[in-house]
């Protein structure tokens, strides 16, 4: 298994330079393979540069490890948008399974979270409260 979860001859995309798949150029815009209705992330990049990565269904320590893939393919320095208010069901063990990878991002706007969720996150070092990207609006 590869990091993230993924077998590699399954891996969803290989990310050149501004997010674009190496193979052929295009930018990402894609669902994750091997996935059920209960876990789906959609990733964009938008006009602004920024990454958005929107989460539906279930996010659990499962999907928290598929998402661990995809912030790896993601520069740590980059606008990166998580947006987890298509979640259904938010498990705190997913949250913290991320909050590392989180906490290490420079431009990070987190959406779709509950207060608790939002505690939680900064209780393990996710600064939610500095400065935004400008599309976070």
């Amino acid at each position: 298994m590869a990091p993230g979860g993924l077998a590699p001859a399954r891996r969803a995309f290989l990310w050149g330079p501004g997010l674009n798949h190496v193979r052929t150029g295009r930018i990402v815009r894609g669902r994750s393979p091997g996935w059920g209705e209960e876990q789906m992330m959609d990733v964009t990049r938008g006009m602004r540069g920024e990454v958005t990565i929107r989460i539906e269904g279930t996010f659990d320590a499962k999907a928290a490890m598929r998402l661990s893939g995809w912030l790896r393919e993601v520069p740590a320095r980059g606008p990166l948008v998580l947006d987890f208010s298509a979640v259904r069901d938010c498990h705190d063990s997913g949250l913290a399974a991320v909050a590392t990878d989180l906490a290490a991002r420079e431009q990070l706007v987190v959406r779709g979270l509950n207060r608790h969720q939002e505690r939680m996150l900064r209780y393990l070092g996710v600064d939610l409260d500095r400065p935004t990207i400008a599309a976070a609006g």
